[in-house]
């Protein structure tokens, strides 16, 4: 955690929360209890929850039954529970061994469109996987390192050139115009397949859910869901990518970094867990035994 000087200027805050391996359905209850308590504040500070999720299948508003090729039967047998949200992502499999990534950020207060701010998440990822000199792409098989926020001559578009070594994205004016339209997937691609992917809702003029980096998890268990039905990609992870093992602690430390950078927070504070969370869990878990 880094010290601050009593003469730093106030600004926002970024306040990361590293809560470990966590249930979704718990996850999910701290965010939206989140987002109210940041529609009470008026300093523009930034909640990042971190955590890795039991095995989990999550389909948003743009995936179906369709994209579940596995039966009810071997959903169950594969300990893999569905869970219908509302964000704007398709069907995404968690599991340990991927970080899920969800910042709780007031839009208004950063002068920031809900196409700027997913720019911002955008770089954050190409940034952070860039460091582990991973050559990305916005697209599948993009090997001329386009764009893949695709829209017309007023959308806010990402660097063209494929994020490598430590060459760090920059993150779009506030002024400037919001993205007219998005890929089919948002998302970040290497050599062998999808790395991360990115799923985010807004209530209240506050973002929730958010992204999802596969750093080492057990692949077998994306098998049988479509995650990404218009191109056809597969799943792959940092570890299959670089072909060496990628420590989860690297990857969160440059998340909190890149995230601090893109929304101009001018310090931020690294948490073990968070104040409301036994209590949410608590509540969540006895409710589900009720159900």
């Amino acid at each position: 955690m880094p010290a601050t000087s009593p003469h730093e200027p106030i600004g926002p805050s970024l306040e990361a929360y590293l809560l470990g391996r966590l249930e979704y359905d718990v996850a999910l209850a701290l965010q939206n209890r989140l987002v109210y308590e940041t529609s009470g504040r008026d300093d523009g500070q930034i909640a990042l929850l971190m955590c890795e999720h039991p095995s989990t299948l999550a389909v948003g508003r743009r995936g179906s039954r369709a994209h579940i090729e596995l039966s009810p039967r071997e959903l169950t047998s594969r300990k893999l529970p569905v869970r219908w949200v509302n964000h704007g992502g398709g069907c995404l499999v968690h599991t340990p061994g991927q970080l899920a990534i969800y910042p709780i950020v007031p839009l208004a207060w950063h002068k920031l469109s809900l196409g700027e701010y997913l720019h911002r998440l955008h770089a954050v990822l190409r940034n952070v996987l860039g460091e582990l000199k991973i050559k990305v792409h916005d697209r599948p098989a993009d090997t001329n390192g386009c764009s893949g926020f695709a829209g017309g001559s007023g959308s806010n578009g990402a660097s063209n050139a494929g994020v490598n070594g430590h060459h760090h994205e920059p993150a779009p004016a506030t002024d400037a115009p919001a993205a007219t339209a998005t890929p089919p997937q948002l998302g970040v691609w290497g050599r062998t397949g999808q790395l991360a992917a990115m799923a985010v809702a807004v209530k209240h003029g506050i973002t929730y859910h958010g992204a999802f980096i596969n750093v080492a998890p057990a692949m077998e268990v994306f098998r049988g869901v479509v995650s990404d039905p218009v191109q056809g990609s597969p799943m792959s992870c940092l570890v299959a990518e670089r072909q060496q093992p990628v420590r989860m602690t690297t990857v969160r430390e440059a998340v909190v970094r890149h995230m601090c950078q893109a929304f101009e927070c001018q310090r931020f504070h690294v948490h073990t867990g968070h104040p409301l969370l036994p209590q949410i869990a608590l509540t969540v878990r006895e409710s589900a035994r009720v159900g």
